[in-house]
């Protein structure tokens, strides 16, 4: 007898970069070239993206995990971006969902991820940041000072295919794509404003947060709402409210 969940937490991405993968007792944050990630994908095969097929496909063995030519992917790094714990579950059932089984030819196909909060994201910054040579593993370059390489997993209509969208060299973080008030993972991203860059580490910076940003210039101000209570109006206070426009920001 065999007992597991089944809910919507399948959807979620198999690597979330918030366990500990290899029992070392530390939290396995990003993409670890020493960890072999299960999935779709075989780890020690390199893959080419083929546009008009519209899959990935195997066209070399890669001892180390590392690709030979510009327009190569490793399977090892395509299993951490893309696996749902969905797809390594049905692997480790029956081998994987099969979109296309002939005598001839089999086409795995990972499952559908909801265009929410179950869609996820990751994204590279640098070597120093992140550990490793992202060049070594997908067709991208490592990003200039300040950019990101951002990676998304949704499906952008009912009938249509999971995919893998790349955006390269951008300002923005992955949660201003993946984690928006909006469609996410879609054509938009939303921007982080003036706010204060990340997390204060320790006191000190705290103070410079409280000194930088708690100005008078940026308070949306207070009062009571109108007629005493309220009525759907939104946030009167905010940007972009207006009390004639259901479709405005605050809303």
């Amino acid at each position: 007898m065999l007992v597991m969940g089944r809910n919507h937490k399948l959807y979620y991405e198999a690597y979330n970069d918030a366990s500990d993968l290899n029992g070392d007792g530390q939290l396995d944050i990003g993409y670890n070239p020493e960890i072999d990630y299960y999935g779709y994908f075989d780890s020690y095969k390199a893959y080419e993206y083929n546009s008009i097929a519209e899959r990935f496909e195997p066209v070399a063995y890669i001892a180390n995990k590392k690709v030979a030519a510009a327009n190569q992917w490793s399977g090892d790094y395509l299993n951490y971006l893309t696996m749902s714990r969905m797809d390594c579950l049905r692997k480790v059932l029956y081998g994987g969902y099969r979109n296309v089984d002939t005598t001839g030819t089999t086409i795995l196909q990972r499952c559908y991820v909801p265009q929410d909060a179950h869609s996820w994201g990751k994204e590279y910054e640098s070597i120093a940041r992140d550990g490793y040579d992202i060049s070594k593993y997908t067709p991208l370059s490592v990003p200039n000072a300040g950019f990101r390489h951002l990676f998304a997993s949704t499906t952008l209509s009912d009938n249509g295919p999971p995919l893998l969208r790349v955006l390269p060299d951008n300002t923005h973080r992955i949660w201003e794509w993946v984690a928006k008030e909006r469609p996410v993972c879609d054509n938009s991203l939303e921007s982080g404003g003036s706010g204060h860059p990340g997390h204060p580490g320790n006191h000190t910076e705290y103070e410079t947060m409280v000194l930088t940003y708690a100005q008078p210039g940026n308070l949306y101000g207070s009062a009571a709402p109108a007629n005493g209570r309220i009525d759907g109006a939104g946030n009167p206070f905010g940007p972009n409210y207006s009390p004639y426009n259901s479709g405005a920001a605050d809303q």
